[in-house]
């Protein structure tokens, strides 16, 4: 579970820190980009598996590193990958992260509570082995 938290984790800091550098879209979806294109920049587009990152030139390290993010997220935290009318991948909704990691901490709350359990259940059993003992040695006469 730790695993996955910071997984979720990465993807939270990931976007906060890279979603205003670029516009991240799935291959294939231009919809957005229409949108959002100023005439007086030169666009360029990196396509990864599942998204087409979309950036004015002269901005190449910070594309490389949204897409990396993109399919990282992608493949660690599908519940925010959102799908059109046909199914295709059409993006990433940020939106859903705050749930996404909610979920991810409760989970782990729950493990945790779990664990707590478990070790006051193994030093009741350490206590009464301890008392055992006492017990076997004051019969022996130690």
């Amino acid at each position: 579970m730790k695993l996955l938290l910071n997984k979720y984790l990465f993807a939270f800091l990931s976007i906060l820190f890279f979603e205003m550098s670029a516009f991240i879209l799935p291959a294939g979806v231009y919809a957005q980009f229409e949108t959002y294109n100023h005439p007086e920049l030169k666009w360029e587009t990196i396509e990864t598996e599942h998204f087409n990152v979309h950036f004015h030139s002269g901005e190449y390290r910070t594309p490389r590193i949204i897409a990396k993010i993109a399919e990282e997220v992608y493949e660690v935290v599908p519940e925010l990958v959102c799908f059109n009318s046909e199914g295709e991948i059409e993006a990433l909704d940020y939106s859903k992260i705050s749930v996404v990691l909610l979920k991810a901490v409760q989970e782990q709350q729950s493990l945790m509570d779990d664990l707590n359990i478990n070790v006051a259940e193994r030093q009741a059993q350490i206590d009464n082995i301890k008392e055992e003992l006492a017990n076997l040695k004051s019969k022996l006469g130690e």
